[in-house]
């Protein structure tokens, strides 16, 4: 966790060892609730959190180094074609669906997503949706699974939301539970012998990535 004073649930992706004993580099992929200012006013968020403060603004935008925004929220996100964090920062609204599998419907947002994570200039990003829970810990499942982490931590980081804002929701809402365990059955329904296979498998034979796109990921993402 980063702590800030009105950003939800902002963690690095990183620090996460994979099966074959590699570490996920720290510093370049941070995920988080979305960044509220005047313009959303209608966020579910606005009594958990303030408008963004210029210290969390300094901390994301200089401290953090944010290049790329991946803002998941697509309807939620009001009027937004800028991001928040000033103009040096590219934006992307690339609205995920609520479903617990990787739909055709997602493939290219999942395409355009991960093709940006391919390519080093982008970095660091920052991705969110609302709450910073369900699609956007879709996402960094992704992203950490196919570097290799293993499933017992994928659970724990999926967890750790569990210490944001909705708590509640999380303790006492066994859909939350439900739905990381579709998503989970559904990865293991591609080909391959660990769940970073499957996911691979469905970077390249059904979202569409290149192997060399995957492979840059890893380049990129691991710490040999």
């Amino acid at each position: 966790f980063i702590t800030t004073e009105t950003v939800s649930n902002l963690r690095d992706l990183g620090g996460w060892m994979t099966r074959s004993g590699d570490r996920v580099k720290q510093g370049l992929m941070f995920r988080g609730a979305e960044l509220t200012d005047d313009d959303n006013k209608n966020s579910y968020l606005r009594g958990n959190i303030a408008q963004l403060s210029d210290n969390d603004l300094d901390l994301m935008a200089n401290e953090l180094g944010i290049k790329t925004e991946i803002d998941l929220r697509g309807s939620e996100n009001g009027t937004r074609t800028t991001s928040i964090l000033g103009n040096d920062v590219a934006y992307y609204d690339k609205p995920l669906g609520s479903n617990d599998s990787v739909v055709s419907s997602d493939y290219g947002t999942f395409k355009t997503i991960f093709s940006l994570m391919a390519d080093r200039s982008n970095y660091p990003i920052f991705f969110h949706c609302v709450g910073g829970n369900d699609r956007t810990a879709r996402v960094a499942l992704l992203l950490n699974g196919l570097l290799g982490v293993s499933k017992d931590d994928l659970i724990r980081d999926w967890e750790l939301s569990s210490f944001s804002f909705n708590t509640v929701r999380r303790r006492n809402d066994s859909s939350y539970w439900a739905s990381f365990n579709a998503f989970i059955n559904h990865l293991e329904t591609y080909e391959g012998n660990t769940l970073s296979e499957k996911i691979e498998d469905l970077m390249i034979n059904h979202i569409g990535l290149t192997k060399a796109q995957v492979d840059s990921i890893k380049d990129i993402m691991l710490e040999q």
